[in-house]
Protein backbone atom coordinates (compact mmCIF):
# COMPACT_ATOMS: atom_id res chain seq x y z
CA UNK A 1 0.00 0.00 0.00
CA UNK A 2 1.17 3.46 -0.87
CA UNK A 3 0.28 5.01 2.50
CA UNK A 4 2.15 2.32 4.44
CA UNK A 5 5.31 2.89 2.38
CA UNK A 6 4.92 6.66 2.83
CA UNK A 7 4.66 6.24 6.61
CA UNK A 8 7.74 3.97 6.65
CA UNK A 9 9.79 6.47 4.62
CA UNK A 10 8.69 9.33 6.88
CA UNK A 11 9.61 7.33 9.98
CA UNK A 12 13.07 6.64 8.54
CA UNK A 13 13.65 10.36 7.86
CA UNK A 14 12.48 11.31 11.34
CA UNK A 15 14.55 8.48 12.82
CA UNK A 16 17.70 9.95 11.27
CA UNK A 17 16.79 13.40 12.61
CA UNK A 18 16.12 12.04 16.12
CA UNK A 19 19.30 9.92 16.12
CA UNK A 20 21.27 13.07 15.24
CA UNK A 21 19.55 14.92 18.07
CA UNK A 22 20.20 12.16 20.63
CA UNK A 23 23.80 11.69 19.45
CA UNK A 24 24.42 15.29 20.48
CA UNK A 25 23.99 14.18 24.11
CA UNK A 26 26.36 11.23 23.78
CA UNK A 27 29.32 12.40 21.72
CA UNK A 28 31.83 14.91 23.11
CA UNK A 29 31.28 17.56 20.41
CA UNK A 30 28.27 19.78 19.80
CA UNK A 31 26.84 18.75 16.44
CA UNK A 32 24.87 22.00 16.32
CA UNK A 33 28.19 23.75 15.64
CA UNK A 34 27.82 22.26 12.15
CA UNK A 35 24.71 24.32 11.45
CA UNK A 36 24.37 26.82 8.63
CA UNK A 37 26.26 30.05 9.30
CA UNK A 38 25.60 32.46 6.40
CA UNK A 39 28.45 33.72 4.26
CA UNK A 40 31.15 31.61 5.92
CA UNK A 41 32.98 28.68 4.33
CA UNK A 42 32.46 26.54 7.45
CA UNK A 43 28.76 27.38 7.28
CA UNK A 44 28.41 25.80 3.84
CA UNK A 45 28.17 22.34 5.44
CA UNK A 46 25.07 23.60 7.19
CA UNK A 47 23.18 23.63 3.89
CA UNK A 48 23.13 19.83 4.19
CA UNK A 49 23.19 19.42 7.98
CA UNK A 50 20.69 22.11 9.05
CA UNK A 51 17.55 19.90 8.77
CA UNK A 52 19.11 17.25 11.02
CA UNK A 53 20.20 19.53 13.87
CA UNK A 54 17.91 20.84 16.63
CA UNK A 55 18.46 23.01 19.70
CA UNK A 56 16.25 21.17 22.21
CA UNK A 57 13.36 18.77 22.71
CA UNK A 58 10.72 21.44 22.02
CA UNK A 59 12.43 22.42 18.76
CA UNK A 60 12.69 18.88 17.39
CA UNK A 61 9.19 17.94 18.58
CA UNK A 62 7.58 20.93 16.86
CA UNK A 63 9.32 20.12 13.59
CA UNK A 64 8.77 16.35 13.80
CA UNK A 65 4.98 16.38 13.85
CA UNK A 66 4.59 18.71 10.88
CA UNK A 67 7.40 17.06 8.92
CA UNK A 68 5.93 13.59 9.49
CA UNK A 69 2.46 14.58 8.25
CA UNK A 70 3.65 16.68 5.30
CA UNK A 71 6.07 13.97 4.14
CA UNK A 72 3.30 11.36 4.24
CA UNK A 73 1.03 13.64 2.19
CA UNK A 74 3.76 14.41 -0.34
CA UNK A 75 4.96 10.81 -0.65
CA UNK A 76 1.39 9.54 -0.96
CA UNK A 77 0.74 11.95 -3.82
CA UNK A 78 3.98 10.99 -5.60
CA UNK A 79 7.15 9.37 -4.31
CA UNK A 80 8.94 10.34 -7.50
CA UNK A 81 8.07 14.04 -7.19
CA UNK A 82 8.86 14.06 -3.46
CA UNK A 83 12.30 12.56 -4.10
CA UNK A 84 12.96 15.43 -6.50
CA UNK A 85 11.34 18.17 -4.40
CA UNK A 86 12.92 17.47 -1.01
CA UNK A 87 16.51 17.87 -2.27
CA UNK A 88 15.49 21.03 -4.16
CA UNK A 89 13.96 22.44 -0.97
CA UNK A 90 16.93 21.52 1.24
CA UNK A 91 19.64 22.65 -1.19
CA UNK A 92 17.99 25.78 -2.60
CA UNK A 93 16.49 26.82 0.75
CA UNK A 94 19.86 26.28 2.44
CA UNK A 95 21.72 28.23 -0.24
CA UNK A 96 19.28 31.12 0.07
CA UNK A 97 19.77 31.16 3.86
CA UNK A 98 23.54 31.04 3.35
CA UNK A 99 23.39 34.07 1.04
CA UNK A 100 20.69 36.13 2.76
CA UNK A 101 20.31 34.84 6.34
CA UNK A 102 21.31 36.68 9.49
CA UNK A 103 24.79 36.05 10.85
CA UNK A 104 23.72 33.29 13.25
CA UNK A 105 23.86 29.51 13.41
CA UNK A 106 20.73 28.27 11.62
CA UNK A 107 19.57 24.77 12.60
CA UNK A 108 16.36 22.76 12.36
CA UNK A 109 14.04 21.11 9.88
CA UNK A 110 11.55 23.98 9.80
CA UNK A 111 12.96 25.17 6.47
CA UNK A 112 12.03 21.76 5.06
CA UNK A 113 8.61 21.95 6.75
CA UNK A 114 7.91 25.38 5.23
CA UNK A 115 9.32 24.12 1.92
CA UNK A 116 6.90 21.20 1.89
CA UNK A 117 4.04 23.57 2.67
CA UNK A 118 5.07 25.81 -0.25
CA UNK A 119 5.57 22.83 -2.54
CA UNK A 120 2.26 21.16 -1.70
CA UNK A 121 0.30 24.43 -1.89
CA UNK A 122 1.66 25.49 -5.27
CA UNK A 123 1.79 21.99 -6.75
CA UNK A 124 -2.00 21.98 -7.12
CA UNK A 125 -2.02 25.33 -8.88
CA UNK A 126 0.88 24.58 -11.23
CA UNK A 127 0.03 20.97 -12.12
CA UNK A 128 -3.62 21.72 -12.96
CA UNK A 129 -4.75 18.27 -11.82
CA UNK A 130 -7.72 17.64 -9.56
CA UNK A 131 -5.88 15.38 -7.12
CA UNK A 132 -3.00 17.85 -6.82
CA UNK A 133 -5.50 20.66 -6.23
CA UNK A 134 -7.26 18.66 -3.49
CA UNK A 135 -3.89 17.97 -1.82
CA UNK A 136 -3.12 21.72 -1.96
CA UNK A 137 -6.50 22.55 -0.47
CA UNK A 138 -6.05 20.08 2.41
CA UNK A 139 -2.56 21.43 3.14
CA UNK A 140 -3.89 25.00 3.06
CA UNK A 141 -6.71 24.15 5.48
CA UNK A 142 -4.39 22.43 7.99
CA UNK A 143 -1.10 24.29 7.48
CA UNK A 144 -2.00 27.58 5.80
CA UNK A 145 -1.91 29.29 9.18
CA UNK A 146 1.86 28.74 9.50
CA UNK A 147 2.30 31.21 6.66
CA UNK A 148 1.32 33.99 9.06
CA UNK A 149 4.55 33.31 10.94
CA UNK A 150 6.40 34.57 7.86
CA UNK A 151 5.11 38.04 8.78
CA UNK A 152 6.73 37.97 12.23
CA UNK A 153 10.42 37.94 13.09
CA UNK A 154 11.09 36.28 16.46
CA UNK A 155 14.33 36.14 18.39
CA UNK A 156 16.10 32.75 18.11
CA UNK A 157 13.83 31.63 15.25
CA UNK A 158 15.29 31.40 11.76
CA UNK A 159 12.87 33.55 9.81
CA UNK A 160 15.30 33.19 6.88
CA UNK A 161 15.03 29.39 7.14
CA UNK A 162 11.24 29.52 7.11
CA UNK A 163 10.89 32.08 4.32
CA UNK A 164 13.60 30.63 2.09
CA UNK A 165 12.32 27.10 2.66
CA UNK A 166 8.88 28.27 1.54
CA UNK A 167 10.37 29.95 -1.55
CA UNK A 168 12.37 26.79 -2.34
CA UNK A 169 9.15 24.76 -2.04
CA UNK A 170 7.46 26.98 -4.62
CA UNK A 171 10.47 26.51 -6.91
CA UNK A 172 10.25 22.73 -6.37
CA UNK A 173 6.57 22.82 -7.39
CA UNK A 174 7.55 24.75 -10.51
CA UNK A 175 10.42 22.35 -11.32
CA UNK A 176 8.21 19.26 -10.97
CA UNK A 177 5.04 20.67 -12.54
CA UNK A 178 5.43 18.83 -15.87
CA UNK A 179 6.89 15.58 -14.51
CA UNK A 180 4.42 12.73 -14.70
CA UNK A 181 3.46 11.00 -11.46
CA UNK A 182 3.75 7.24 -11.07
CA UNK A 183 0.93 5.15 -12.38
CA UNK A 184 -1.05 3.40 -9.67
CA UNK A 185 -0.98 -0.37 -10.22
CA UNK A 186 -4.38 -2.00 -10.14
CA UNK A 187 -4.32 -5.57 -8.90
Amino acid sequence: MKIVQSIKTSIILLGIIWISFLANYVIPIDLNDFGLVPRTTDGLWGILTMPFLHADLGHISANSTALFILMIISLSFSRKLTYISVPVIVLLGGCLVWFFGSKANHIGASGLVFGLVGYLLFMGILRREWLAFIVSLVVFIFYGGVLLSLLVVEKNVSWAGHANGFIAGIVAAFVTRKIATEKVKKD
